[in-house]
């Protein structure tokens, strides 16, 4: 019986050891309470620039960065944004980040004109990385139609398996 208790012993130190000395898992990517790393709110239509859309009305439409790219980049230093007037063709640079010491151009999700800037997001950067998808917007855009400038963004489900195969690569 004294053997069998000694065998036991050091068969639960050993599998004890081995759990021990097992090299760390790597911790999981942050979550929020939907579980994801990021979110992708319901009333907004997404760019592959990683930048997001939200009709205001018939022809305008008002633009920001998501959250996914905005944890990649950092805390930015300043918001280089067009001043009103200027002329933005979707898939093309229409403003910047400036972070680290580096500009990052970002790509218009859409074709229109600039009809007002964020002067908030343009004083505090930090607000479009703390609130992306409110009070940290970037621009409003008068577009020809609302409705056709969203033809070719991604929304619902296929914005969730874009965002998910990016966060994969």
């Amino acid at each position: 019986l004294e053997y069998l208790i000694v065998v036991a012993s050091l068969a639960a130190l050993a599998g004890g050891w081995r759990l021990v000395s097992r090299p760390p898992v790597p911790a999981p990517i942050p979550s929020r309470a939907s579980g994801e790393w990021f979110e992708l709110p319901r009333k907004l239509f997404f760019h592959p620039g990683h930048t997001w859309v939200a009709p205001e009305s018939a022809d305008v439409v008002r633009v920001g960065m998501d959250e996914f790219a905005l944890r990649l980049l950092g805390r930015p230093d300043a918001a280089v944004l067009p001043p009103v007037g200027q002329a933005v063709r979707s898939g093309e640079p229409a403003w910047a980040f400036e972070a680290g010491g580096e500009t990052i151009p970002v790509l218009a999700p859409v074709h229109g004109e600039v009809l007002e800037v964020n002067e908030a997001a343009r004083r505090s950067p930090d607000l479009v990385h703390t609130r992306p998808y409110d009070e940290g917007w970037l621009l409003k855009v008068r577009v020809r139609s609302a409705h056709a400038s969203l033809k070719n963004l991604l929304s619902g489900r296929a914005a969730r398996a874009w965002m998910e195969e990016t966060l994969e690569k």
